[in-house]
């Protein structure tokens, strides 16, 4: 009887821990399911309600998910006792280069309260340094051929480097550096634009770019090659990726999740996706006829996009479902699209 009662409680724990561990690491819209009063930190107001709706199928209190509020879910709470939760993480605002208006725009991450901070430049990429509340962009001839930053909210103005705008900027805010494309070359330059390097030379046409500073990589687009290339961030060991697209833009990188995103113009006309190593190409979501930038909210799981020849900027989840419009009046040819992350407070 001792023998069997000991395998009963060894087949009921490993069930335990089966269901815990499935709770845990399914994909729940809810981050947290253990914080059952959603006030942040779990303690016994969590378990009271756990104890409250015990045997119903609640949803508040049923913590597994699995439709029953039991045990399982009182043990699920009890693991977690005493933890206080990060404050979620939103997108604050979104800011985005208009070049038929030569202007920088910012709204809220629903598309509301729109604010002009910068006018008279073109401004074909955008990067933020949130921390010391300042925007960068690079500008592509006609009218200009510069890299210049200003305050978050379009004051003071500052002309970095001359001569070699381009089509793509990224930040290593924590080296101090910025990476940028220009006519046949990549290259880089302290914040401040001093001490510029030339990494890469003699490619067709580099336009939108990503760093994946994990790894110690630089992703680019080339929109003449039309494909999608990498290399080191010394520009050693240049691969390239993916072939066969149509002026890819916008290239964005979700480095813990292994995908890198991209939009083609037509014909292909399209958001897709791939494995960081360019193997599994997806299509996420089609456009009209004038897709270019992309931002990635990875903490919602939301893909914003800009498309000059509606001029619209749009989101949907990274599966591409759900499309909404989010800006759809006041803008022509919108090009580049930044999304500034952070907590509420």
């Amino acid at each position: 009887m001792k023998t069997l009662s000991l395998i009963s409680l060894m087949i009921f724990f490993f069930f335990t821990i089966t269901l815990l561990t499935h709770a845990q690491n399914g994909d729940d819209t809810n981050e947290f399911p253990w914080d059952v009063n959603g006030d942040r930190t779990v303690n016994i107001l969590d378990l009271v309600i756990v104890g409250q709706n015990f045997g119903t199928s609640n949803p508040v209190a049923d913590v597994t998910g699995d439709s029953t509020v039991n045990v399982l879910d009182l043990v699920l709470v009890a693991q977690h006792f005493g933890e206080t939760l990060p404050e979620p993480v939103i997108v604050r605002q979104l800011y985005w280069g208009d070049i038929g208006f030569n202007r920088i725009q910012r709204a809220d991450a629903d598309g509301s309260n729109i604010q002009t901070i910068v006018t008279g430049v073109r401004p074909w990429d955008l990067a933020l340094d949130i921390d010391a509340g300042k925007i960068y962009w690079i500008s592509y001839p006609f009218a200009q051929n510069i890299i210049q930053r200003a305050n978050l909210d379009g004051s003071n103005v500052q002309t970095l480097v001359t001569g070699k705008g381009g089509q793509g900027i990224e930040l290593d805010i924590e080296a101090g550096k910025m990476y940028w494309t220009a006519a046949t070359q990549i290259y880089r330059a302290n914040l401040d634009g001093t001490e510029i390097e030339t990494l890469i030379t003699d490619l067709p046409q580099p336009d939108s770019m990503a760093l994946d500073l994990k790894n110690k990589k630089i992703y680019w687009t080339d929109a003449r090659s039309d494909t999608i290339e990498r290399a080191n961030l010394d520009g050693t060991s240049r691969e390239v990726l993916v072939t066969g697209l149509k002026e890819p833009q916008g290239l964005n990188l979700d480095v813990d999740g292994g995908k890198m995103y991209w939009s083609n113009w037509p014909p292909i006309d399209k958001i897709q996706r791939a494995n960081l190593d360019g193997s599994n190409i997806e299509d996420i979501a089609p456009g009209r006829g004038g897709l270019e930038g992309i931002a990635l909210d990875f903490y919602n799981r939301k893909l914003y996009w800009t498309d000059f020849n509606i001029d619209k900027i749009q989101r949907a989840n990274f599966d591409g479902s759900d499309v909404e419009d989010l800006v759809t009046t006041g803008l022509s040819q919108p090009i580049a699209i930044v999304i500034d992350l952070g907590t509420i407070n």
